[in-house]
């Protein structure tokens, strides 16, 4: 199984912000974690990408996204993703992006941003990007 080498890296973060235990790595989406976890003693869903997202890890987001916001668990984005060549933007990836990004607008649930390490193309809205946050300031974005 194939874990992005950064998957771990975001584990680590997460377990500097929130309160309780890391996250598992993904075995499904594995460009995407996906999760419950405490901050300030509050129940967050937090959502971090490791590198570009397929179809599968697009599907899971959104997925998770409609989970949270049937939970009223506020949502926590960690972007982090590279400038793609264009090779796994294929016409199903593109088109459960659209999905998470319209689950992402329909949610009824605060949504927080964090930039970890840059966020570029249609990345940056399926990631809840600028769209979803009207003050978007110093993001290493494209």
């Amino acid at each position: 199984m194939y874990f992005c080498d950064t998957a771990v890296v975001l584990t680590y973060l997460l377990v500097s912000i929130v309160d309780l235990t890391p996250l598992p790595l993904p075995r499904f989406g594995c460009n995407l974690i996906t999760g419950y976890a405490f901050l300030y003693g509050r129940l967050v869903g937090v959502v971090a990408n490791c590198g570009p997202l397929t179809a599968a890890d697009a599907q899971k987001g959104a997925h998770f996204v409609e989970l949270c916001d049937a939970r009223d668990a506020p949502l926590v984005f960690l972007q982090n993703s590279s400038r793609s060549d264009g090779a796994e933007c294929d016409a199903a990836a593109l088109k459960e992006r659209a999905k998470f990004a319209q689950h992402q607008a329909v949610a009824s649930v605060p949504k927080m941003t964090v930039n970890v390490g840059g966020c570029h193309g249609d990345e940056l809205m399926t990631m809840c990007g600028p769209a979803f946050m009207p003050r978007w300031d110093r993001a290493a974005h494209s």
